[in-house]
């Protein structure tokens, strides 16, 4: 009989992170290099208890592997704003941002709680 088990990181460390003021400077950072009149979506952002965020995680290597193995998660870099209501896309002129909600997701749910009592009462 095949077992199945859940094993949560143990530890996720963030290198560095960028705070908006709102939502919507969040967005126009996203799409400021962007050429204008050109339109779209964009995707890969996410949103859980008030906070949107977007994270960059470190390219796949064995060293990154071996963490993860030994359950540790490290991020890049991680931007954020706080959103008390959840939208599944935000506009900016021509572009939309498409925000999925991932509240039931367990990393991203205790995650953004971690933001918002840590990050943000700096």
């Amino acid at each position: 009989m095949t077992q199945f088990a859940v094993e949560p990181y143990k530890q996720v460390t963030i290198r560095s992170y960028m705070k908006y003021e709102s939502a919507e400077a969040f967005a126009k950072a996203a799409t400021h290099a962007l050429s204008k009149g050109m339109g779209g979506r964009l995707g890969n952002f996410f949103w859980a208890n008030g906070v949107i965020f977007k994270h960059s995680p470190y390219a796949q290597t064995d060293s990154v592997t071996k963490q993860y193995l030994e359950g540790m998660l490290t991020l890049d870099h991680i931007e954020y704003a706080l959103m008390s209501e959840f939208r599944n896309e935000i506009r900016v002129e021509d572009f939309v941002l498409t925000v999925l909600d991932v509240s039931k997701h367990t990393l991203f749910r205790e995650l953004t709680k971690w933001i918002k009592g840590t990050l943000e009462k700096k």
